[in-house]
């Protein structure tokens, strides 16, 4: 989805020229999806990129509009909730999803060999795994840094890539080294 927002600017230290400036970089510096925060929206972030700004237009010496269009995921994250975090207790931990929608979380897998990582009821099997090993549901991959994507490595149930619904979930792992995941707890927007 596409949004524009508008932003008002009062520049105290720099002039008109080098506030425009520092704007175009601020505004063209990423190539990529990155957060975009709002105060109106303080526990989310936003998935967006720019797509188009329009020239600051000055309302004065020191105050000046700018209007900036995004191309925006259709969800809201929970600030926090897409960093990677260390699950410590390896034999299982509860992560309880506070959102309306089942969250596609990113899991980090440490360890070689055979490993079971168990969400809820399921259990999906690595096999093959040299080190680190790559469980990204929201782009449905499975990778190792080392060996990229290999055919094999990982075998789910029913084919399915293992998701956290509303409420309680349990997740743990059997013949890893470590667990770190980031849940992606999210909303619509």
């Amino acid at each position: 989805m596409t949004e524009t927002f508008p932003f008002l600017m009062e520049t105290r230290d720099f002039s008109a020229l080098e506030m425009q400036a520092q704007i175009n970089y601020w505004l063209s510096a990423a190539d990529n999806y990155m957060p975009l925060y709002f105060s109106s929206f303080p526990d989310y972030e936003l998935q967006a990129i720019l797509t188009g700004v329009s020239s600051l237009k000055w309302m004065n010496t020191r105050v000046g509009s700018i209007s900036a269009e995004f191309s925006c995921k259709p969800f809201a994250y929970r600030i926090g909730s897409t960093e990677l975090r260390q699950i410590d207790e390896l034999n299982g931990v509860i992560l309880r999803n506070n959102e309306n929608l089942e969250s596609l979380p990113l899991i980090k897998i440490y360890g070689s060999g055979h490993m079971g990582l168990t969400v809820n009821d399921d259990v999906y099997e690595i096999d093959g795994a040299d080190g680190v090993t790559y469980i990204d549901v929201e782009n449905h991959i499975t990778y190792s840094p080392t060996q990229g994507i290999v055919p094999g490595l990982a075998r789910f149930p029913n084919h399915q890539y293992p998701t956290l619904p509303p409420g309680d979930n349990y997740i743990g792992i059997d013949g890893a080294d470590g667990l770190e995941v980031a849940p992606k707890w999210r909303k619509l927007i």
